[in-house]
């Protein structure tokens, strides 16, 4: 079995739900846009490849579509984030949103 930890939180939730377990889809969804704002930045050339192979490691394979609600739930979240913030990356998160929303596919 495989944990990550996120020692940042997430700065706009409350103390309390930072310290929950999420479900397992909420996480692989948080690394799918983590692998979206390394591509962004030009770290990844191809993040597909790099989200199948994630995919595949957690045995998430031919189940995307159920992964689809949490990548719309993280980018929301992060586009909210990044215009509070004025991170100047919201184009990230939007262009996500509006990726997920048109195709229906999580990446």
């Amino acid at each position: 079995m495989l944990y990550f930890t996120d020692f940042s939180g997430e700065p706009l939730r409350w103390p309390a739900p930072q310290a929950c377990a999420e479900p397992p889809a909420r996480d692989l969804a948080t690394l799918i846009r983590s692998a979206g704002y390394l591509a962004s930045a030009g770290y990844l050339e191809n993040p597909g490849d790099v989200i199948e192979g994630l995919l595949r490691g957690y045995g998430w394979t031919g189940r995307q579509e159920q992964l689809v609600f949490w990548v719309i739930e993280r980018a929301s979240y992060e586009l909210v984030y990044e215009l509070a913030a004025g991170t100047g990356l919201a184009s990230v998160a939007s262009e996500a949103l509006i990726r997920v929303l048109g195709s229906g596919y999580p990446y």
